[in-house]
């Protein structure tokens, strides 16, 4: 079985990665954020600090979010006061937004929610865990 870094390094992946985040960044979003970050979502931020493109599953595109940026835009969304046992870490740009329950241990599922009326009725989950929703980023989905 692949690791995260080899999934998230697969060249056949073609989504757009961006330079891993500072240790320092990690910690202030911890921090911040009121619950302890799932280790495949850290481990996906030392590798690519955000990043984007094509989903070989519904929603058929991401956009996760830079670590600098994930609690600014909680607070715009107000995550907390809508969707309380989530934590917003991106979008497909298109009007939902990926989630992860902040809850401690693993996996870490991945949800996505319509950001209007971000109702928690309408939460739907989209990967088991973080690493299958990485093995969905660039692809297809011939390569699944």
């Amino acid at each position: 079985m692949a690791t995260l870094v080899e999934i998230l390094g697969d060249p056949h992946a073609i989504w757009s990665r961006q330079p891993p985040v500072s240790e320092a960044v990690i910690q202030e979003l911890s921090a911040s954020c009121g619950f302890t970050l799932p280790a495949e979502y850290v481990s996906f931020l030392r590798f690519s600090n955000g990043g984007e493109g094509s989903l070989c599953i519904e929603p058929w595109c991401f956009q996760l979010y830079p670590a600098e940026e994930i609690i600014p835009f909680n607070r715009g969304y107000k995550v907390d006061e809508f969707l309380p046992a989530y934590f917003a870490i991106g979008s497909n740009g298109a009007g939902e937004m990926f989630v992860i329950r902040k809850r401690e241990g693993s996996p870490c599922p991945v949800y996505m929610v319509p950001m209007v009326p971000m109702a928690e009725s309408d939460v739907v989950q989209i990967a088991h865990d973080f690493e299958m929703f990485a093995m969905a980023f660039g692809r297809d989905g011939t390569e699944m």
